[in-house]
């Protein structure tokens, strides 16, 4: 009797553990199919092999870290700047909203400057501009 307890007590424990686990996405541009990524710098850029990342709920929205080093965060460092990853010196220039473009898309909106949005620069790294161009989360 308490070992068939013992089993059911492990079991609950199990399914409510790998139920609580974050889901992961990749974040693509849908016209170059190329996938947001980290270089060794810490800056976002695009490349055919993309990261996954982690959405985590926060106060005005959420943050975005990428799977494999959930302390930094997605921050945001002016208009026209590259989007960086850092550790949480400020939440409120790394807390983003998604906002449905079309069908399949969402443009990711920094709360703190609504006109802000991520967006492809010439080099193909990730920056902060007025543009709302819409990408697609798959989740992972």
């Amino acid at each position: 009797m308490k070992f068939n307890l013992f089993l059911l007590l492990l079991a609950t424990l199990l399914a409510v553990g790998s139920s609580q686990q974050q889901k992961t996405y990749t974040i693509r541009d849908p016209k170059s199919k190329l996938y947001w990524a980290a270089d060794k710098t810490n800056h976002i850029g695009l490349q055919v092999a993309g990261a996954k990342w982690i959405l985590t709920t926060a106060p005005g929205g959420f943050t975005i870290s990428p799977s494999n080093n959930p302390d930094l965060y997605v921050t945001y460092k002016g208009n026209g700047n590259l989007l960086t990853l850092e550790g949480n010196i400020s939440q409120l220039n790394q807390e983003w909203i998604f906002v449905p473009s079309k069908a399949s898309e969402h443009a990711i909106q920094l709360v703190q400057h609504s006109n802000q949005f991520a967006n492809i620069g010439n080099n193909g790294f990730i920056i902060a501009g007025t543009n709302q161009l819409g990408w697609i989360f798959e989740e992972k």
